[in-house]
């Protein structure tokens, strides 16, 4: 990433970006915990992060920003999503892992709590069932 002028959006862009929340995040390395991250894709982009942040929180310039900007949540769900299966496998120290988790708003609840998730934008299917079935049991408990 050099300075000057930020890489313009576009559907090559869009594109590479898909191919990242598609798997392009993961790595071949041993022992070290992967998982996606908004500074990961700004990397593969070879943009700046805060352009990543910009694009996300201005979908509604153009066409091309809101599919960004659907593009970047979905990498924001998917390491919430394997921010917790690292720390279930034990693959992160549970301090790490707590603080990590409470950066993409994740916090820590009470047993007698009850939260109901809200996304924006479509998810896969498979994390779409996980939070129907949180929701239906957090509300369920109302």
């Amino acid at each position: 990433m050099g300075a000057g002028r930020p890489r313009k959006i576009s559907k090559e862009l869009i594109k590479d970006a898909r191919a990242f929340a598609d798997g392009g995040w993961k790595t071949e390395n041993e022992g070290i915990a992967v998982y996606p991250t908004l500074t990961g894709l700004a990397l593969c982009l070879g943009i700046h992060p805060d352009t990543v942040k910009e694009w996300r929180n201005n979908p509604e310039k153009s066409e091309l920003h809101k599919e960004f900007s659907l593009i970047a949540k979905e990498v924001t769900v998917l390491r919430k999503f394997y921010l917790v299966q690292l720390g279930v496998k034990g693959e992160l120290q549970p301090r790490i892992c707590g603080i990590l988790l409470s950066q993409v708003g994740v916090v820590e609840k009470k047993p007698d709590e009850t939260k109901i998730i809200k996304v924006e934008g479509a998810l896969p299917p498979a994390l779409q069932e996980v939070v129907d079935s949180v929701n239906t049991e957090s509300a369920s408990k109302e």
